[in-house]
């Protein structure tokens, strides 16, 4: 997930949306697309407040999320806090 939606140094667009202009215009599906990581749809909701709350930051801390809940009222959970945590830290660790 973390490669599929990163972007390369020189680029502005993420790869997924990169790989997804190429089938459009080419109609060839590169292999990144081939190999689109896929997420669990009961989980989707915690990868699209990950990714909302990374924008901002250099890392995502405990602090980053209580700032979070408290400008768009959204409620985590201590589980839903932790693995945002632990999907920011696997993202460092890969450097991603």
């Amino acid at each position: 997930m973390f490669y599929a939606y990163g972007t390369d140094a020189d680029s502005k667009t993420t790869r997924l949306a990169h790989w997804e202009q190429v089938k459009k215009s080419s109609g060839i599906i590169p292999e990144g697309l081939r190999n689109k990581p896929t997420l669990p749809r009961a989980l989707s909701y915690i990868w699209e407040c990950y990714a909302d709350i990374s924008k901002g930051c250099e890392r995502v801390t405990y602090q980053e999320l209580k700032a979070y809940c408290d400008l768009t009222g959204e409620q985590l959970t201590p589980w839903e806090s932790t693995l945002i945590v632990e999907i920011d830290e696997l993202r460092r660790i890969n450097g991603h």
